[in-house]
């Protein structure tokens, strides 16, 4: 459930939120520690793509595409 809560709303926040968001899930899951998301391929892709579009991929631009 908190793998999904953060993934649908962490796009939608300006990255002076985030950190807001974060302390508020911990408070609402505390001891909750998520295993980091597999998204080696996808990742690959994305900067495949990026770099078709000459996009350049900064971790918070990679960050709010995932």
């Amino acid at each position: 459930m908190l793998r999904a809560i953060k993934d649908v709303n962490l796009a939608k926040f300006l990255a002076h939120d985030i950190p807001l968001f974060r302390n508020i899930t911990s408070d609402l899951f505390p001891g909750i520690k998520l295993p980091e998301p597999d998204y080696d391929q996808m990742l690959i892709c994305m900067k495949n793509q990026m770099q078709k579009l000459n996009l350049q991929g900064v971790p918070y631009f990679i960050e709010k595409t995932i």
